[in-house]
C-alpha cells in the first residue's frame, strides 16, 4: 500500500514539474511577444 501511494506522489510531483515548465515556457513566449511589440 505504502509502495502504491509512494509511486503516485511521485507521479503527480511529475506532473507539477512538467506543469511548472510549461508555464514557464509560456511566460517566455509572452515576455518576447512583449518585447518585440507583435
Amino acid at each position: 500500500m505504502s509502495d502504491t501511494r509512494r509511486r503516485a506522489a511521485g507521479e503527480v510531483r511529475q506532473v507539477i514539474d512538467a506543469t511548472r515548465q510549461a508555464s514557464g515556457m509560456v511566460r517566455e513566449v509572452i515576455g518576447a511577444k512583449e518585447v518585440t511589440g507583435e
